[in-house]
């Protein structure tokens, strides 16, 4: 991500504004979070609190396939795991596109599947066997989310492979694509910049 002073950045699916927090540390402009969580929120309210940067950080509930910005608002836009939790994923990069800047950048974080097959099955049973279980005496909720999480990141996966969605990218105006896997694919960046 370029740094560049004063800029306007938006962290969609911000949650607890953990993203947007460490832009902070790095980067002297506003930073605006968007989630559709109210306590998500709520808790990141209450961290950007903490850190005395709200008066650099703004929260605010919305949805990422309706943003209530203007077209060609923000210098950078970036957003973390939020393709698996909207129905069209085509729809929500074309409304991130439209609210960043001619030169502004896009930049995501989703998770992936890793190729090497030994790596794969090793994901594979911690995300079938070992996460499900280890999250039984923690409570209900983390439980639902230890049995959700690997079959969602899978279906994800592969009805959108990473081709697929940086073939999106540049139908939104986002020519050049560039992606880097982490952690032997668990995790995926991608990162372009919108035609000027």
């Amino acid at each position: 991500m370029a740094l560049r002073p004063r800029n306007l950045v938006l962290d969609v699916c911000t949650g607890t504004a953990g993203v947007a927090l460490e832009i902070a540390r790095h980067h002297n402009g506003q930073i605006v979070g968007l989630d559709v969580s109210h306590s998500m929120l709520e808790a990141g309210l209450g961290a950007v609190g903490e850190r005395s940067l709200d008066g650099r950080i703004q929260l605010i509930q919305g949805r990422a396939e309706h943003l209530p910005f203007p077209d060609e608002t923000f210098d950078t836009v970036v957003f973390t795991y939020l393709l698996r939790y909207v129905q069209e994923p085509d729809v929500t990069i074309r409304e991130l596109s439209r609210v960043l800047k001619p030169g502004g950048e896009l930049l995501s974080l989703e998770f992936g599947i890793p190729e090497n097959s030994w790596i794969k099955a090793l994901w594979l049973i911690y995300n079938k066997v070992v996460m499900p279980v280890m999250t039984i005496p923690i409570s209900r909720g983390w439980h639902r989310v230890g049995c959700f999480l690997g079959p969602s990141i899978s279906d994800f996966c592969q009805r959108y492979p990473v081709d697929r969605i940086a073939a999106i990218w540049r139908g939104n105006g986002i020519p050049l694509v560039e992606t880097r896997r982490l952690f032997q694919g668990v995790a995926i960046v991608m990162w372009g910049t919108k035609r000027r």
